[in-house]
């Protein structure tokens, strides 16, 4: 019955629904809220007070092919790929996430109520999720395809005791893993990561930035590349064994 009291749904026919607009209350999926390393559960809904401007229930789902933006010929002197060297900073401070509505949307029939009746009870209402950097667009983002993709790797140190049961840790400062021998570059601007002439593993510098973080691993799989997800705290060693067993063009770590 939903909060309407009235309103009874299949739900098989829910499933790219991301949001549900009600009176003054989102229900949103959790995992648009919270940092991609987090894995959320299924089902699990969040409470945000506020709506989306439309009377009745509204059901957001995302297009059905999200756009990205392409680089433009002359961005080359925005492309620096400058070599990473294991600092942990926060590069996209002038990144977010926007709502917008599109012009599709739909009745969804309730199972107690006459699909022929005009007035029915909810909407489908296609809804973008675009990643802007600045006052600038970058992509839209279907976020629950994309984490539910196999494409999607969260890093786990192997020694890490919550997940072998082990209380030993490894140990080696990323200087000593490295020995100034790798091949990754950071990525510090969007330029930088639409980009896909560079063969080097790439190292988006968003630390501690959940919601920078989310855009990217989301964009990454809608580019067909492999993001791994990295925690607060990193185990180089265990990182350097993980990530080469994935080719680096296909690659995008998400610091």
């Amino acid at each position: 019955m939903f909060d309407t009291g009235i309103s009874n749904f299949d739900p098989t026919g829910l499933s790219d629904v991301f949001a549900i607009s009600s009176g003054n209350s989102m229900y949103v999926a959790a995992p648009l809220l919270c940092d991609p390393y987090e894995k959320a559960g299924e089902t699990e809904i969040r409470h945000v007070a506020g709506n989306i401007g439309r009377p009745g229930l509204s059901m957001l789902v995302p297009p059905p092919e999200p756009k990205i933006h392409k680089l433009p010929p002359g961005t080359w002197d925005q492309l620096n790929f400058l070599r990473f060297e294991g600092k942990l900073e926060n590069s996209f401070m002038r990144t977010s996430i926007h709502l917008s509505l599109t012009a599709y949307e739909m009745p969804f029939p309730d199972q107690l109520t006459d699909e022929h009746i005009i007035d029915q009870s909810a909407t489908l209402v296609e809804t973008l999720v675009s990643v802007f950097d600045g006052e600038r667009w970058v992509a839209d983002l279907d976020v629950l395809t994309a984490l539910g993709s196999d494409m999607v790797t969260r890093f786990a140190c192997k020694n890490n005791p919550a997940m072998s049961g082990v209380s030993r840790v490894c140990h080696g400062s990323f200087d000593q893993v490295f020995q100034n021998a790798n091949s990754m570059v950071s990525v510090d601007n969007w330029e930088e990561f639409l980009d896909q002439s560079e063969d080097a593993i790439k190292i988006v510098r968003a630390h501690g930035n959940w919601l920078a973080r989310l855009a990217f691993v989301v964009a990454s799989v809608q580019q067909r590349r492999r993001p791994l997800i990295l925690p607060p705290d990193i185990c180089w060693s265990c990182f350097k064994e993980q990530m080469s067993s994935v080719p680096a063009p296909h690659q995008v770590s998400i610091l």
